[in-house]
């Protein structure tokens, strides 16, 4: 298992990341919009780690 120090270090790194990216790409339109955006990169992104990692379980 991996240590927790690396993970901690890997988020703080992509909340950098995504700050600055957020700042630089969304100049010219609606937070609302900008919000709706990165959220659905977010999504999409944990989409794709929980089908590499094989966790799909059907809720019912």
């Amino acid at each position: 298992m991996l240590d927790w120090k690396i993970f901690a270090i890997g988020a703080a790194l992509f909340a950098g990341v995504t700050t600055v990216l957020a700042k630089i790409g969304v100049k010219n339109i609606s937070s609302n919009l900008a919000t709706l955006v990165r959220t659905i990169v977010i999504v999409f992104f944990l989409g794709i780690l929980v089908s590499i990692r094989k966790e799909w379980k059907n809720p019912l």
